[in-house]
């Protein structure tokens, strides 16, 4: 063998970098079973320990350090089938991508369309389907999906839009580009949002036409984190708000109102008084403010202030938005607060009267219009970024564009004038209202602060920066993986490939002597290798994944075994042990075999990688690096050893006592037989076809 001391050297370089990227894998592992001991089963509390010691060196190799989350993102990674996680299925709504391309029509039949095709859905019928049969049942040709007050609106005109005179079959085209176009954009929004999160190679994926979305969290625990994450439409708004002031005529004249229809019952709250209960019980007339009579204001359980008017418990918000829904209720409010929204804060927690822990939601009064359009979007935010404001408390920081900049100074200034506040909405939630106190505010940089952890102030700038859905995406499915299912696969796989390692070895042990020991030792550098590789390039290993290790080791040896029984034939030849090994090497002896057989492997694994996605190419990646690490190491590194055998003039003969009669003077004429091989393999065929058949249909061949 040529360049010998050249392959030694590779070789032992690859073993070295091997060990040192397989080394962060064993370090993540030894500290995570510590959290898991600390944790004693407690999943949050293991989250915590882990999440503590994320800037701690674990690992000294005398000459730097790593600490614990560089060391988890050079270990090998885990897919969801081994690690546990989170699996969750997204519905992007149809419905609300149509809504927005109509620029929220109010045309009847259109909605009354969209209302049909929501009850009718159902199988595997799209909803934009059921939608255009829905709307052509409704319309009966008097409607046109091209009206100026359904799609050929402002927005959808121009090139590649809809214009008047287009028929609704070519609208029909128009629209279903249009929602395709929604979907790749959400299916983007999320992958940015994911790639955000943390966990290590999430995979994401569209499920064929349907408008669904495949998200896998591997290592992911906590459900609604994952859920809010996902399903946050972005929605940014800034609206002007009202003060207490302002408002509290209203709501004692809303409370007077529900006194006549609403049934209370007397419950002890801590209520703190307030401008509300001054006014209340200003009133004069005791009977009427009793505790008890006062259907809304009974439900307030803290003191408001500025823009908010009250803090309430969660678990009243509903009544309370019933309240205001009711037509005899907003027909008290003035004429100028017509439009009025009411909105609820973020889930703060409040100490009550006994210094205990209580939860709360605050109350606001947002200043609406007739189109309930913002006084500006989020559309303008540029960048966002987790910060801490000046108190020391997480918040999130937002720069805008030019245009948003203006009008926020615009916005700022005339807050400022007015000694308002403005209050900052995401997805309906109010989630902070500053005042401004020092002028307009210039340069088009904003702050959202309130009762934030840091977690909550990573999540929310990861969704501002990757931007908002198209439309809402609601979770269709949701699974959660255990890590004990995880480790039951991880023990199932290890067990399968330490049993197929055993058998291999000692096949080859049993039959070719000690020229089956040099094939083993090369399947365990094989097997260093492949492990190394996978560190060393971030892939994941699946359950697929390690089923494509075990037959890394089912076809390592089969380049060894091609190789000593080409030498076994010249040795019967009488050659002499060095002419029998290089003749078995050679082009013309076993290496034409060995590489049109892994080529063909290669080709294959190949194309699953490319074209397969989730487990297969998760097989397909362990396959490929295997056969890779497999040639290299039966090729030179066994050939090593059988070199060095022939140096020192030992006796190598490739078979054992036990089997060097195995398969001598055997002959079987193949093609005599082919008519009987044919007709075997052709009754298995239609035998299994008849077998899956039975099992899908229920009927029988």
């Amino acid at each position: 063998m040529q360049n010998k001391g050249l392959i030694k050297f590779f070789a032992i370089l690859f073993a070295l970098v091997s060990i040192y990227q397989l080394s962060f894998t064993f370090v993540a592992n030894k500290v995570k079973n510590d959290a898991k001991a600390f944790a004693a089963g407690n999943s949050d509390k293991e989250a915590r320990y882990l999440d503590s010691i994320g800037k701690e060196n674990v690992f000294n190799l005398g000459f730097t350090n790593f600490n614990f989350d560089e060391v988890s993102d050079k270990q090998i990674n885990k897919g969801l089938d081994l690690e546990g996680g989170i699996n969750v299925i997204l519905q992007i709504s149809v419905k609300d991508i149509l809504k927005g391309l109509s620029s929220n029509s109010k045309n009847p039949v259109f909605n009354k369309s969209l209302a049909d095709a929501t009850a009718n859905i159902q199988g595997n019928t799209p909803y934009l389907e059921k939608f255009f049969d829905a709307f052509e049942a409704n319309s009966k040709g008097t409607v046109k999906l091209a009206s100026p007050d359904i799609f050929a609106n402002r927005s959808l005109q121009g090139e590649g839009g809809v214009d008047f005179q287009m028929t609704d079959a070519e609208v029909q085209k128009v629209i279903r580009r249009k929602v395709d176009e929604s979907v790749e954009s959400a299916f983007g929004v999320l992958r940015k949002r994911i790639d955000k999160f943390g966990v290590t190679q999430p995979n994401i994926q569209k499920l064929g036409e349907s408008g669904q979305i495949l998200v896998e969290l591997p290592g992911a625990k906590d459900v609604d984190r994952i859920k809010k994450l996902l399903q946050s439409t972005a929605q940014l708004e800034f609206w002007e708000t009202y003060k207490i002031e302002e408002m509290g005529n209203f709501l004692l004249a809303a409370n007077e109102t529900l006194k006549k229809t609403e049934i209370t019952t007397v419950e002890s709250k801590p209520v703190v008084k307030d401008s509300l209960s001054a006014l209340l019980t200003n009133g004069g007339d005791s009977a009427t403010t009793k505790k008890g009579n006062n259907p809304l204001l009974d439900k307030i359980i803290a003191q408001g202030g500025g823009p908010v008017l009250g803090l309430f418990s969660p678990k009243d918000t509903a009544t309370v938005n019933g309240y205001f829904k009711r037509q005899d209720v907003r027909n008290l409010l003035s004429a100028d607060q017509r439009y009025a929204k009411f909105l609820w804060g973020k889930l703060t927690i409040i100490k009550d009267a006994k210094d205990k822990d209580i939860e709360a939601v605050e109350l606001y009064a947002i200043k609406g219009n007739r189109d309930n359009e913002p006084a500006m979007s989020g559309g303008v935010v540029t960048d966002a970024k987790d910060t801490f404001d000046q108190s020391g408390k997480p918040a999130v920081s937002m720069q805008m564009n030019g245009q948003g900049a203006k009008g926020w100074e615009e916005l700022t200034g005339r807050a400022y004038t007015q000694k308002s506040s403005i209050a900052i909405v995401l997805d309906n939630i109010v989630y902070s209202a500053p005042g401004v106190s020092s002028g307009p505010i210039a340069g088009g940089r904003s702050e959202i602060s309130g009762s934030f952890d840091v977690t909550e102030t990573k999540d929310l700038a990861n969704v501002l920066r990757a931007g908002k859905l198209p439309a809402s995406a609601d979770i269709v499915q949701s699974e959660v993986v255990g890590p004990s299912l995880g480790q039951e696969a991880i023990d199932n796989g290890t067990n399968s490939a330490i049993v197929g390692l055993l058998l291999v070895s000692l096949w080859m042990m049993v039959y070719y002597g000690k020229a089956g020991w040099y094939a083993n030792i090369a399947l365990a550098v094989n097997l260093l290798f492949l492990f190394g590789i996978l560190a060393s390039l971030g892939a994941v290993l699946t359950l697929p994944g390690i089923a494509g290790i075990v037959l890394t080791m089912g076809t390592a040896v089969d380049a060894n075994i091609i190789i000593y029984e080409r030498a076994k034939e010249e040795l019967r030849d009488g050659k002499s042990l060095d002419e029998a090994v290089k003749a078995s090497y050679s082009w013309t002896g076993a290496m034409r075999s060995i590489v049109d057989a892994n080529v063909t492997h290669i080709l294959i694994g190949t194309v699953l990688f490319i074209f397969g996605s989730g487990p297969i190419k998760g097989f397909a990646t362990t396959l490929l690096i295997g056969i890779i690490t497999s040639l290299f190491t039966s090729i030179f590194i066994a050939r090593i050893f059988i070199d060095k055998n022939i140096a020192k003039k030992a006796n190598l003969t490739f078979v054992t006592n036990f089997s060097k009669d195995f398969f001598t003077n055997f002959h079987f004429d193949f093609l005599k037989s082919k008519k009987m091989d044919l007709f075997v393999f052709s009754s298995c065929s239609c035998g299994e076809y008849c077998l899956i058949s039975d099992k899908q249909t229920g009927s029988r061949c």
